[in-house]
């Protein structure tokens, strides 16, 4: 099987404030990238686009979420692809 993408662990983690979670496509796709508390719980939606083969990097601003555990799940067309894992401070 092919892979579709490539979701990066972001570096540093932990971290405060904003970040950038950066992603790889290896052809068209629609993607989405949501963030999810450790409950399981979607708080952020980043992306929902139609995107072109490349490497993306989009912007998380954690001012208004809580220190603690989270997710955050790269979807292409509409599957999940890849999920990994971060830890903000305050």
């Amino acid at each position: 099987m092919r892979s579709c993408c490539i979701l990066y662990q972001k570096q540093p983690n932990p971290f405060k404030d904003k970040t950038q979670i950066k992603y790889k496509l290896f052809e068209q796709a629609d993607v989405s990238i949501k963030v999810y508390n450790s409950l399981g719980i979607m708080v952020r939606s980043l992306i929902n686009n139609t995107k072109d083969k490349g490497t993306y990097m989009i912007e998380l601003n954690t001012k208004k979420l809580n220190r603690g555990i989270y997710y955050y799940v790269l979807e292409i067309n509409n599957k999940p692809a890849d999920t990994k894992k971060m830890i903000i401070i305050k």
